[in-house]
């Protein structure tokens, strides 16, 4: 089959653009902001690839024509920002000074996701205002856009299984969520119905050939992926790209995704059952959200049998106080809540949903033979 086309140069002018639109690609992935390296357990610099994905399509670099047709559908994100507010889109596209912000990322709204990478520990780390304005830029754009996606500590932290070697006070310290850190955030998760949401980040690191001959990240022009949790072709896919990458110099092989890889591939049914379990748990920090709210309005009564709500043994002297009519921070492993309450099964019927994917990332640099990057040092 021939694979290149000698008259293309001799079509009209206008044509040429309408065929080099086709080369935008569906459903891209437009980060607001880097990952923080301060708060991962990567030794990734993954400002690195969020630059790359940031960049303006090689395509567009190719002839005038081209470049036509990328500025039509799509330009960096502050430049496109001026044109829409002059027609009264009054949203800009940053928050409060924020070092892992991308100060004009290329946006094609009719392709392109938009991806919020701040969490709660984010803000935490840089003393930055937790008012939400990270989520409302997000949902602002995500209307323009193909939806938006958001990590998931904003509902509820992806957590593995704790080692039972863990003192039992440990143990239940780390598994329990804080729900003060996202009670704030919940009234404009309510508006995020239908988003993606990201449960974990597995960084692969290849070469482009590795990576264009694997067919995968857009043949390495899409360097951050949103997958399905459930789709275990593209997953498999991955894993095989990380298993042949650097096969044969050991030194280069990145160990950080292999146990996470391992579950995934040799025991996907276990895999999906954690991502079910995280949705469980979401859902109680969601009741428990609706039931604060309750509480603080003092209108717990309105709740037919408001005491049949919650159900289980309560096995944390710590967490007593929390539970029955004075919750406070946090809701308790040992209490469940009771599906078959009327209540219950309202406020799970309207809370959001939401589509649980892994993000993906290929990255060049070599990040996992240093000890510390220096790009990094000054993040």
């Amino acid at each position: 089959m021939a694979t290149e086309f000698t008259k293309f140069p001799e079509l009209p002018l206008e044509l040429q653009r309408k065929i080099w639109r086709f080369c935008a690609m569906e459903d891209r992935v437009m980060e607001f902001d880097c990952p923080d390296n301060e708060v991962g357990i990567t030794k990734c610099v993954m400002k690195l690839t969020s630059h790359a994905n940031a960049q303006q399509p090689a395509y567009s670099l190719v002839c005038h024509e081209a470049r036509d047709a990328a500025l039509k559908d799509g330009g960096h994100l502050w430049n496109l920002h001026k044109l829409w507010k002059a027609k009264g889109f009054e949203q800009k596209p940053d928050w409060e000074k924020d070092s892992c912000l991308l100060r004009n990322p290329w946006f094609n709204p009719g392709k392109d996701i938009l991806h919020l990478n701040w969490t709660p520990d984010h803000a935490d780390c840089w003393d930055l205002s937790d008012d939400g304005s990270p989520h409302r830029t997000l949902i602002a754009y995500a209307k323009i856009a193909r939806g938006g996606s958001f990590m998931a500590p904003l509902v509820h932290r992806f957590y593995k299984t704790l080692s039972a070697d863990l003192p039992l006070n440990y143990q239940w310290f780390l598994a329990e969520p804080w729900i003060h850190q996202m009670v704030s955030n919940f009234p404009l998760i309510e508006q995020m119905n239908g988003f993606k949401v990201c449960l974990t980040v597995m960084i692969i690191h290849a070469t482009a050939k590795q990576v264009v001959d694997a067919q995968l990240f857009g043949r390495s022009a899409a360097p951050v992926q949103l997958v399905d949790t459930s789709d275990r072709e593209t997953i498999r896919r991955m894993y095989e790209l990380w298993l042949t990458a650097f096969l044969d110099d050991a030194k280069l092989k990145d160990p950080e995704p292999e146990e996470r890889f391992e579950e995934m591939i040799l025991t996907p049914d276990d895999f999906e059952a954690r991502v079910c379990k995280w949705h469980e748990g979401y859902e109680c920090n969601w009741l428990w959200y609706k039931w604060s709210q309750k509480y603080r309005h003092g209108t717990l009564n309105s709740i037919d049998s408001p005491g049949d709500v919650w159900i289980g043994p309560d096995r944390s002297p710590i967490a007593l106080p929390n539970m029955g009519p004075h919750p406070r921070a946090r809701w308790v492993r040992g209490q469940e809540l009771n599906r078959a309450h009327s209540w219950v099964q309202s406020i799970l019927d309207e809370m959001p949903r939401f589509h649980p994917v892994i993000m993906f990332r290929f990255c060049e640099a070599k990040c996992h033979t240093r000890v510390r990057a220096p790009y990094d040092q000054f993040h």
